[in-house]
C-alpha cells in the first residue's frame, strides 16, 4: 500500500516540478514514511 501511495505522490511530482527535484523529494517522502 505505502509502494501505490510513494508512486502516486512521484507521479504528481513529476509533473509538478517537471522531474527537478523528484529524487530529493522520494527522499523525503521515503523519511516521512518511517
Amino acid at each position: 500500500m505505502r509502494g501505490k501511495i510513494m508512486k502516486e505522490v512521484n507521479n504528481i511530482l513529476i509533473i509538478g516540478l517537471g522531474g527537478q527535484g523528484v529524487i530529493l523529494a522520494s527522499d523525503v517522502i521515503s523519511l516521512a514514511a518511517f
